[in-house]
């Protein structure tokens, strides 16, 4: 019986370690000292938002597609258990702190806005018509 043949080829890679470079170790702050440095948050200004307001329309937009918006927006943010007067901070052009107020909700409106992807797709168009 002949021996089993060992394949031939490339050998087995070994480990190796990279050379230092000289300036490594005075190059200034390392990487990981700046990833833990975190950067402080400028001053922004705040906004108060009642979404009850909506309900009495505003220019392209009627009273009553206000109040649907408004009613959605109010279920999606109890859902995420918000409470009126909750701080959201919003960023876009401008960086702003929202202070968001709302009317309670009640069975109906949960019942109404039962499918919470419809409700968010709803309450998510209250952001285009108020920015």
């Amino acid at each position: 019986m002949s021996e089993p043949q060992k394949p031939e080829g490339k050998p087995p890679k070994t480990a190796t370690t990279r050379p230092r470079h000289p300036t490594e170790d005075t190059a200034g702050p390392s990487r990981k000292a700046a990833k833990q440095a975190k950067p402080t948050r400028a001053p922004v200004a705040t906004k108060n938002m009642s979404l009850a307001a909506l309900a009495e329309g505003m220019p392209g937009l009627t009273a009553a597609s206000g109040q649907t918006l408004a009613e959605a927006a109010a279920v999606c943010l109890e859902d995420r258990k918000h409470k009126t007067g909750v701080c959201l901070p919003r960023a876009g052009l401008m960086t702003e702190d929202l202070h968001v107020e709302w009317l309670p909700v009640d069975d109906q409106n949960q019942r109404c806005y039962a499918d919470m992807q419809e409700a968010t797709e709803r309450g998510g168009r209250l952001c285009r018509c108020v920015s």
